[in-house]
């Protein structure tokens, strides 16, 4: 992609990030005028236990052309741009170097930033090299006579703090390298100069930068401004080039020097595995293969001392590999790109890591013990390793279907433990099945659905009790297993099994007076009735709140009727016959002892898109015509040009706008903004509902465009070539979150393989 530097707005262009990866959770990232607007920007952020534990290595690159005049006198032009506190305690720019940027460019192997300087220019290359190494080139066009002066900004810290007091730098010379070291960490900085580079010679010069500022932090509520040390500057000397023809070149290198940040088979980036899409439109096949690539940076390796294995992180900068944004990215990464045996090796990596049945909701930032604290990733990874199967039978291992079978007995039997390290998202883990099929979850406290915003003891979006995308989930997984089973009699009674939690499905969640499905029901006591007046002059006492998630919907009854009637009562007899085998544990909630304890199962009241699971998954718990319906709800009040809105927007709780403190976004999270990962269920729900119908495909396509175009926008973009992680729930729709994020560019990707021309 190239994006030309219009230079009357230079803030239009602070906002527009750019991205580089190296397959080991290591990145390069910035904004195009090279100014650094966040903590995790960084010429060199190295992950130091792949794929996490990151630093950030080289902060960036101070650059100055010295021109030496006729007079004797020197002038020295500024090629760099950062941003300072100035006097007053506002962000300014400085040096002015953005002024000679005319041009930057980026592609999957490196990104190349073009100066003018009179009549002549200067390019700088980057370029990740194996490992965590990364090569800065400088070339010059037409220049006079000049020393280019190089000088490295080191900060050597924890990609998510900032330097808050002055560190004591260790610097040394070794074989020709410039050596800096803090504490355990250490970067290597060498000049290599074979015949088509020109030395340069390493002057000590040991200071430090005061006050970088970062206003993106700043708008976060965070802090925002550090000191950056240096140890020095590089200087070299170009001589005069009187061609077009590029003149020789200036190239540093740097390295980060411990061995555990390196990946036995080296840790290049590997190319795109691009899947063979039909072109009918040229925009839109090059906004795919920018997909494909960006695509690419979300594999990772996850390297212990045996081996490197692959896994999947959720989004950059700051994100490491969660399970279930690894799950639901992995068939739009992985499986629509032809990369199956790399699927079944991220399918393992999770699978040698469950733990109670569940796979790791996230590996620590730190490299300490996974986190565990979801209800829906173990679920998830059933699904993904079923997809895995309808692309590649022989890819499902004995240890992928044992894990499965894991997955649904522990849910079964109930899954009870302390989980110390789960942060802001409550440590008790409490998962088990209710006496009619069910999957309940959690308590007030805990946050374990993909809606898992809490903040400063506020719990934004509580969700515990039966939620509708898990149970969706539950069914789909049980169902899934089934097809994965070697024998006829267990594959029967799940089959059985997956038929007693679909009936429960409709009769707990259908919400009949708005046709579309609950978000949540909880247990709690039945709010006490309301006497209305009736025209006799007495008063009229209805049924108590949550009565209805006893009983079917119409819809669910009209649905029922068009089976035989004799059919219908056997399957309920069924149920009512099996409903202590479902679970065993009295400690469980279910809606028997719910009666007897006087709590019912309550719909929490709000309208959310987590419905549209229920029809978007290949196994769905609802009749044709509620998949309908539910679709229907989800096109009127959710849907979006970038993804769907999280809440209605006629809730009183509904935020237009992601902004503000972190808190303030936190509260905005999943209630409004908007997630262009749900394009996915929800073009998957068009599609299964009208029979993947020509009409439907073109719907679909249709409804990609948009976020087809972000990976081509240059102007307001949030990542060139990528997808955000979310959207603003009201027009202009801004990108905001994490500006590259796996699920969103995957889901995409995945939606187009579907309705591609065969």
């Amino acid at each position: 992609m190239t994006f030309f530097i219009d230079h009357p707005n230079p803030p239009d262009h602070l906002h527009t990030e750019w991205l580089l990866t190296n397959g080991l959770g290591g990145y390069a990232m910035g904004t195009v005028l090279g100014v650094n607007t966040r903590r995790y920007h960084g010429l060199l952020v190295a992950s130091m236990k792949p794929p996490v534990e990151r630093v950030v290595a080289l902060h960036s690159m101070i650059e100055q052309l010295v021109i030496p005049r006729e007079d004797g006198s020197e002038e020295v032009i500024d090629l760099s741009t950062q941003m300072f506190v100035d006097a007053d305690g506002e962000p300014m720019l400085h040096p002015q170097g953005w002024r000679r940027l005319v041009r930057f460019e980026l592609a999957w192997t490196g990104a190349t930033w073009t100066y003018q300087i009179g009549e002549g220019r200067l390019t700088r290359v980057m370029r990740w090299h194996p490992d965590q190494e990364i090569g800065i080139s400088y070339i010059g066009y037409r220049l006079p006579p000049c020393r280019l002066r190089l000088r490295p900004m080191i900060a050597l810290r924890d990609f998510h703090q900032l330097m808050t007091t002055r560190r004591d730098f260790g610097v040394s010379r070794c074989d020709g390298s410039v050596r800096i070291e803090l504490e355990d960490t250490s970067l290597s900085i060498f000049n290599p100069v074979p015949k088509q580079f020109v030395a340069a010679a390493w002057r000590d010069d040991a200071c430090w930068w005061d006050r970088f500022a970062y206003v993106v932090e700043r708008d976060r509520g965070q802090d925002w401004v550090e000191d950056v040390y240096s140890p020095g500057f590089f200087e070299a000397v170009l001589p005069a080039q009187t061609r077009l023809q590029p003149g020789p070149a200036v190239s540093l290198g740097f390295r980060i020097d411990s061995l555990d940040a390196r990946s036995p088979s080296g840790g290049s980036r590997s190319h795109p595995h691009r899947r063979r899409f039909a072109r009918q439109d040229e925009r839109q096949a090059n906004a795919r293969n920018l997909l494909l690539a960006a695509a690419d940076d979300f594999v990772v390796q996850r390297v212990n001392e045996q081996a490197a294995r692959p896994s999947i992180i959720a989004g950059y900068p700051w994100f490491a590999d969660w399970g279930r944004d690894a799950m639901i990215a992995l068939p739009g990464l992985l499986l629509s790109t032809g990369r199956l045996d790399e699927a079944r090796d991220v399918l393992l990596t999770f699978a040698q890591h469950m733990k109670h049945g569940l796979i790791p909701n996230r590996f620590d930032d730190d490299g300490g013990e996974p986190h565990y604290n979801t209800v829906d990733a173990s679920l998830w990874f059933v699904h993904a390793v079923w997809m895995l199967r309808s692309h590649q039978p022989s890819a499902i291992s004995p240890e992928l279907l044992t894990a499965c079978r894991a997955v649904i007995h522990a849910y079964r039997a109930g899954i009870r433990f302390e989980e110390p390290r789960a942060g802001h998202h409550g440590s008790r883990i409490n998962i088990g099945v209710t006496r009619d099929g069910l999957v309940s979850a959690g308590d007030e406290t805990t946050q374990l659905t993909w809606m898992d915003a809490a903040r400063d003891g506020v719990v934004f979006t509580p969700r515990y009790g039966l939620a509708v995308e898990v149970n969706a989930l539950w069914h789909h997984a049980i169902r899934c297993l089934a097809d994965m089973v070697e024998t006829d009699r267990e594959r029967e009674g799940l089959i059985e099994y997956a038929g007693q939690t679909a009936i429960a499905f409709q009769m707990h969640f259908w919400w009949g007076e708005k046709a579309c499905l609950h978000d949540v029901l909880s247990l709690r006591p039945p709010r006490p009735p309301a006497p209305e007046y009736v025209p006799d002059g007495s008063y009229r006492f209805p049924a108590l709140a949550g009565a209805e998630s006893r009983q079917p919907s119409a819809v669910s009854r009209q649905a029922n009727e068009s089976a035989s009637t004799g059919e219908q009562e056997n399957r309920r007899t069924e149920v009512r016959g099996q409903k202590s085998a479902i679970s065993n544990d009295p400690r469980q909630p279910t809606t028997d002892n719910a009666a007897s304890s006087d709590l019912v199962w309550t719909p929490d009241g709000k309208l959310r898109p987590n419905q549209i699971f229920a029809v978007s998954l290949p196994y769905s718990p609802l009749t044709r015509e509620q998949q309908r319906l539910v679709v229907e709800c989800v096109r009127r009040r959710f849907l979006t040009p970038y993804g769907l809105r999280t809440l209605d927007r006629a809730d009183p709780d509904y935020h237009p706008r992601y902004e503000g403190t972190l808190f303030q976004r936190d509260a905005a999270y999943h209630n409004g903004t908007v997630w262009p990962w749900l394009i996915g269920p929800y073009g998957e729900a068009v599609l299964r509902v009208s029979d993947f119908s020509d009409k439907a495909k073109r719907e679909v396509r249709s409804l990609l465009q948009p976020l087809l175009d972000e990976t081509m926008r240059t102007t307001g973009a949030a990542c060139l070539g990528q997808i955000a992680e979310v959207y603003d729930g009201d027009p202009p729709h801004r990108p905001s979150g994490c500006p590259a994020q796996a699920w969103s560019v995957a889901e995409v990707l995945r939606l187009l393989a579907m309705v591609e021309p065969a």
